[in-house]
């Protein structure tokens, strides 16, 4: 597996933007996951093309923000449904699902 402190920023690739006019884009976290470190987002946006997203674990902003990551997984993470019903969604949001290990890793061994 690739760290994120592992991938070389190449400048003429990597040509970093704004999109113009465009206002700055909120990543709401639902839990974040503790490796999950602000030196590692940090890293990660400045590596990213577009220099208008942020990253928020402010839930009284769930509405105003443009994405919303769940990690999928047993214990802190999103383990079975969103904590907003879809029919109270903000339709102009992404909703993001991830997951890192593979599902039997995940699953409830009680659970067929």
């Amino acid at each position: 597996m690739v760290s994120m402190h592992e991938i070389p920023v190449r400048s003429s690739i990597v040509e970093n933007k704004t999109l113009q006019g465009k206002e700055n884009k909120m990543i709401l976290w639902y839990i974040k996951p503790g490796w999950i470190t602000e030196s590692v987002l940090s890293q990660t946006l400045k590596i990213c093309p577009y220099s208008n997203c942020y990253t928020s674990s402010d839930w009284q902003k769930i509405h105003q923000a443009s994405a919303i990551m769940f990690e999928i997984r047993k214990g802190d993470g999103l383990s079975s449904a969103p904590p907003i019903p879809t029919d109270k969604r903000n339709p102009d949001q992404a909703w993001v699902f991830f997951i890192v290990e593979p599902p039997l890793f995940n699953a409830d061994p009680y659970e067929p």
